[in-house]
C-alpha cells in the first residue's frame, strides 16, 4: 500500500538522502505499466554533496533505505535509473536579495540585456522568465 498523492518534500531537519519525490504515476497513470508504480526521486543536494559522485548501486541503496524510512514502506523495485544533475538546484545563501538587487540596478545601465537562469530567482518557469531581467 503504497501512499497516494502528487508526492513529499522532506523538511530542513531531515537526515538522510531524500530530498523529495514525485509520484510520477499519481500524476500521470500512463507513466507506468498497469499495477506499478513510477517514483522519480530527487536525493543528495548541499547536505549530502558527495553523493552525486557514488556509484548507481550506493546511490539506490542509499535512496532506496531512506525511502522505505521515510514512507514507512519496503521499497521494493524493478529499475532503477540514476540521472546525475551538476550543477544541482541553486542553494540561496544569506545576501542574494541584495546580491540581486546589485544585477538589477547593473543590468537596468544596459537596454535589451536580459539575464535568466535559476541562479537568480527560482527554479521553476516563472523565476527563468524572471523579474531579473530589466
Amino acid at each position: 500500500p503504497y501512499p497516494h498523492g502528487f508526492g513529499f518534500l522532506s523538511g530542513p531537519d531531515h537526515d538522510g538522502t531524500v530530498l523529495g519525490c514525485v509520484f510520477e504515476s499519481d500524476v500521470d497513470p500512463s507513466a507506468a505499466p498497469p499495477g506499478r508504480r513510477l517514483l522519480r526521486v530527487l536525493a543528495g543536494g548541499a547536505l549530502v554533496p558527495g553523493l552525486v559522485d557514488r556509484h548507481d548501486d550506493e546511490i539506490v541503496e542509499k535512496v532506496t533505505s531512506d525511502m522505505s524510512r521515510v514512507t514507512g514502506i519496503d521499497i521494493d523495485h524493478d529499475l532503477s535509473v540514476v540521472v546525475r544533475q551538476r550543477p544541482g538546484i541553486p542553494q540561496y545563501g544569506r545576501g542574494h536579495v541584495e546580491w540581486l538587487s546589485r544585477i538589477r540596478h547593473w543590468v537596468r545601465r544596459y537596454p535589451g540585456l536580459a539575464l535568466v537562469g535559476w541562479g537568480y530567482s527560482g527554479v521553476g518557469v516563472g523565476g527563468l522568465l524572471g523579474d531579473v531581467t530589466t
